[in-house]
């Protein structure tokens, strides 16, 4: 049975010799766990596990290590529920004798560096694990797998609770270039009972009513994690790359996670270095205003150096991701239909109507979908505004598959709104029945 009172350890990383600052760190601390046996020559080739994953092949030299399994060549911290800080701010490591581990005087240090405590400001209200900088003057640097290599002062890292830092195999905190450790975190189930009450005492703090001028405005977290909607980014955030989605003419679309809220995004900018710098700050200026149930969440953006979107990240991808898992049922296509002729009654009811012209199964995202096409649990929401626009419509644009007549007359002519709705349909019928293939023509010909 896994050890309700272990929350994490803490292993020397890389430590330069002769200095070993990090086992010193270790070595004087009450909750310091002294090597059991002699460190062996060869590593054994013991199976390892993670995930459910197994593998016969020998770790690498600091590879993760289990909290509970770990091996005893090596000394460490252990950290328990049961061996409650000094203060609300959690275990507080920094030069200070006051702190819960004492960090070696070096310059660079701070007296009260960095905590690991616990932050429960999460849309499902459970509390996770982070490292927090209390305003070091020189920062803290915490990297998952070496990526997010970044210092940051007054600012949180989350190392468990969410599937990013729980699959990451190192997560290090480095308040010095000569100082690392690697925090290896327990496995619980952070929604039981059990682990929320111990979370609770812990955060208590023996000390709760005698905390330092130091603790106060600490334990919310520093002002850089709160969003209030769609805004400019927050220059010192960090996202971690979580790889490419999707790569089209009119940009890149890659998935970033937020370290400090666990938010994930999905990233768009040009593809190339010649691109339409009218046309990106066009979608940046209408996606800022907007805001519905059905239309996908533009998070932050940035115009300079080169225009970005931040949208909210859908997982399950686009209608024609989804589609090929599993065919959508006649009632899902009536939902679909609902949703987003909603988001159009919307964009197209704005003072400044906004059309969005380039409705097609990969611009509509599937949010959430019911394992058993149950279209109550259906989600969809609109994307890909890159040819959206405000005021009289003239221009040729959108895909030919879902373009109206109107668009597709070879005079040229204004159009209207009304042409989002085409769209939709025939985006519908190709999922309800299937389209001709273009090769049958165009027009009325195809139809």
């Amino acid at each position: 049975m896994a050890d309700q009172d272990l929350f994490a350890r803490v292993y020397p990383f890389e430590d330069k010799k002769p200095l070993c600052y990090a086992q010193q760190a270790i070595e004087t601390s009450s909750r310091y766990i002294p090597a059991k046996v002699a460190p062996q020559l060869e590593t054994p080739k013991t199976q390892w596990s993670r995930g459910g994953r197994e593998s016969t092949e020998p770790p690498e030299p600091n590879a993760r290590r289990d909290a509970e399994n770990t091996s005893d060549t090596v000394s460490h911290l252990e950290l328990r529920f049961s061996g409650v800080p000094r203060t609300s701010s959690g275990l507080v490591f920094g030069t200070d004798p006051t702190c819960d581990i004492i960090l070696p005087k070096v310059s660079g240090i701070s007296k009260r560096h960095f905590a690991l405590t616990f932050k429960r400001k999460f849309p499902d209200g459970f509390p996770r694990l982070i490292v927090r900088d209390l305003g070091s003057s020189f920062g803290t640097v915490v990297t998952y797998n070496n990526r997010g290599n970044e210092s940051r002062s007054r600012f949180d890292w989350i190392i468990a609770g969410f599937s990013i830092p729980n699959d990451a195999t190192e997560i290090v905190v480095q308040p010095h270039p000569d100082l690392k450790l690697q925090v290896v975190v327990a496995r619980h189930d952070i929604s039981s009972p059990v682990y929320i009450g111990n979370v609770a005492w812990f955060c208590q703090g023996a000390a709760a009513a005698e905390n330092l001028v130091y603790d106060l405005d600490l334990q919310e977290g520093p002002e850089t994690e709160r969003n209030t909607g769609a805004h400019t980014p927050v220059e010192n955030r960090i996202l971690l790359s979580l790889g490419r989605i999707a790569k089209g003419g009119f940009g890149v679309v890659s998935r970033h996670w937020n370290v400090s809220t666990a938010e994930e995004y999905a990233r768009k900018k040009p593809a190339d270095r010649k691109f339409d710098r009218r046309a990106w700050e066009r979608e940046i200026d209408i996606m800022k205003t907007i805001s519905h149930e059905h239309i996908v969440r533009l998070c932050s953006w940035d115009k300079t150096p080169v225009p970005t979107l931040y949208l909210e990240y859908m997982p399950r991808g686009n209608l024609e991701d989804e589609h090929r898992r599993a065919r959508f049922t006649p009632d899902e296509c009536v939902a679909i239909l609902n949703q987003s002729l909603s988001a159009l009654v919307y964009l197209h009811g704005l003072p400044q109507s906004v059309a969005h012209r380039d409705i097609k199964p990969e611009n509509i995202l599937v949010s959430h979908r019911d394992a058993h096409r149950n279209p109550d649990y259906l989600h969809v929401k609109l994307s890909g505004f890159g040819l959206s626009k405000t005021g009289s419509l003239k221009t040729f644009c959108g895909t030919m598959t879902y373009c109206p007549p109107e668009i597709h007359d070879d005079m040229p002519q204004s159009y209207t709104k009304a042409v989002d709705i085409w769209s939709l349909g025939v985006v519908i019928l190709q999922l309800a029945y299937r389209l001709p293939d273009p090769v049958f023509g165009s027009g009325m010909r195809w139809c």
